[in-house]
């Protein structure tokens, strides 16, 4: 998918099913039928079915909220008040009404708050893209790792606020991710597992540490997903452009034989 009328395409055939069903739960096969594009491809250049959905609400101002379930509406809601609140402030009689749900709807779907947080974190993180790339590589590394980057550059553009906020928060919300997060592997770390692999198959040189390196792009990835418009008013841009730029300077910085920490 190389041009943007392809990806409105994606975008035509989601909005349809949308109208089509009067709910979200269409399946990435029936996106990828009736757009007549492949799933590999979407996923490439869209992301997961939930990015999608996000496109199609900021782009086109289409109320995907509402036709989601309930378990989705409720987390969509969760990320509005955290956005507004913080972690440790909200309710969950006031995620329920954002939702638009009973607070025991809420309650069963998620048991407690610090349960509707972990699943909050899970699901607005980009591990499952990484997760992705990494189960089903394209054969091509630096396909596979501008596919990471421009779901880190996505990521970070809908969630400025929320990161932002993390920033902000107190020591008692700090300690709180930290003990909620210390449960699934971090994205770093599954980074660097990612890039240690690609050292052993010969694709990356052998005397880069491979945490240094998931750094080293993740440092760039934040910088202009985040540092650069949030504190100094400079757009991302197109990601696609920028995805590819961090990826070949990353990968021609790796390549430099004389270019290694403690030189």
């Amino acid at each position: 998918m190389s041009s943007q009328s392809n990806e409105e395409r994606v975008l035509d055939a989601a909005e349809r099913l949308l109208q089509a069903a009067a709910s979200s739960d269409f399946t990435m096969e029936q996106l990828e039928a009736a757009s007549g594009i492949s799933r590999a491809t979407i996923y490439r250049h869209l992301g997961s079915k939930e990015q999608i959905l996000q496109r199609l609400a900021r782009e086109r101002r289409i109320d995907t909220g509402n036709q989601a379930d309930a378990r989705t509406r409720i987390l969509r809601a969760a990320r509005i008040v955290f956005g507004r609140y913080g972690l440790l402030r909200p309710t969950m009689e006031q995620i329920a009404q954002e939702a638009g749900v009973g607070v025991a709807t809420v309650y069963r779907h998620f048991g407690d708050k610090e349960s509707l947080v972990q699943a909050f974190l899970q699901e607005y993180t980009p591990r499952r893209q990484i997760a992705d790339a990494i189960v089903n590589p394209s054969g091509n590394l630096e396909i596979d790792l501008t596919h990471l980057v421009l779901s880190f550059l996505r990521f970070l553009s809908d969630n400025r606020d929320m990161i932002r906020l993390s920033f902000a928060e107190s020591q008692a919300t700090l300690q709180y991710l930290e003990r909620l997060r210390g449960m699934p592997e971090r994205t770093m770390h599954r980074l660097a597992r990612h890039l240690e692999i690609q050292i052993a198959g010969g694709r990356l040189p052998s005397h880069h540490d491979p945490q240094q390196l998931a750094l080293a792009l993740l440092g760039m990835v934040f910088a202009y997903g985040f540092v650069a418009p949030t504190y100094y008013g400079i757009p991302l841009g197109e990601p696609e452009q920028i995805g590819r730029f961090i990826v070949r300077l990353f990968l021609n910085g790796v390549a430099e034989k004389n270019l290694e920490i403690g030189d």
